[in-house]
């Protein structure tokens, strides 16, 4: 068993924050945002519970030869699942975990049994489900260490309304993070599907609103941008009468501005490229994680 060494705690909460800006003036938006799909599971009913307190969405990073470890303030979700971006983590989980390998699919998946040790890099996705609480208390996700360099991923966890939702790990730090509430407990009792897209913003272009029907959540990464109308019949964007700025770490919401004609757009106005994060939760098509 691995001694964890220095413990970080953070609270699940994520402070919104709106700057108004300078009036912009009128211009055309010639460029869309460039989406990356990072991963794609589909779960079967039973994966929104009853009690949902919603599904947290997070950035983690892990620094170079760390313990990672769970205190008892830290309830596991119902699932737990991240995507590595870049280095390595290994992993020892208590319960039969999933894995997706760079450039695979789910039908391919290796299954991981519990107890069993298994190293995710770059591109590697990995889901534990059905997390044994009643069996191991705060312990029940098992150990991860960074084997080698620092490991940066993006994850999620759907959440009971009945376990608390602060948590403790040792040797990382969290840029962001925020739960998903809204619209996910309408999909309780049928198979659904989880996404986590990453979109690119080129200097200047336009990153489109998310759908109304689809429970969306979305985070600014890097770079900056700012909330503004388009216009319906024409190319361009009206010029608000207080803009709304979004900078790295902050998550990206919809302004109300009741008297602007035409659809919100995020742009890209800063000096340098912008990355942003997003969590879908949907029906599914078809299909399961379980037993697929």
């Amino acid at each position: 068993m691995r001694t964890p060494h220095v413990a970080i705690t953070s609270s699940v909460a994520m402070v919104l924050a709106l700057t108004v800006c300078t009036p912009i003036a009128a211009e055309t938006i010639d460029q869309v945002a460039s989406p990356t799909e990072l991963l794609s599971i589909t779960l079967d009913e039973s994966a929104i519970p009853e009690q949902l307190a919603g599904v947290l969405f997070f950035r983690k990073i892990y620094p170079t030869d760390a313990d990672i470890a769970y205190s008892p303030g830290f309830i596991p979700p119902n699932t737990f699942a991240r995507y590595v971006e870049s280095g390595e983590l290994g992993i020892r989980p208590l319960s039969e975990t999933r894995v997706v390998r760079a450039g695979s699919a789910w039908a391919n998946a290796e299954l991981v049994p519990a107890g069993d040790e298994t190293v995710v890099g770059a591109g590697d996705t990995f889901v534990m489900q059905d997390v044994p609480w009643d069996e191991h208390g705060p312990q029940a996700l098992g150990e991860m260490w960074t084997p080698g360099e620092d490991a940066r991923v993006v994850g999620f966890a759907v959440r009971e309304s009945s376990r608390c939702c602060s948590m403790s790990h040792s040797g990382m730090s969290s840029p962001w993070y925020g739960t998903l509430v809204a619209g996910v407990a309408e999909l309780r009792g049928q198979p659904v599907t989880l996404r986590i897209v990453r979109w690119d913003v080129p200097l200047g272009a336009g990153l489109p609103v998310p759908s109304a029907d689809v429970p969306t959540i979305r985070f600014l990464d890097s770079g900056e941008l700012m909330a503004s109308a388009a216009v319906e019949d024409a190319d361009t964007r009206t010029a608000l009468p207080s803009p709304v700025s979004f900078s790295a770490g902050r998550q990206l919401y919809l302004p109300q501005f009741a008297d602007e004609p035409g659809a919100l757009v995020f742009e890209n106005t800063g000096a340098d490229p912008a990355v942003v994060y997003e969590l879908l939760v949907e029906p599914a098509a078809s299909g399961s994680l379980r037993g697929s």
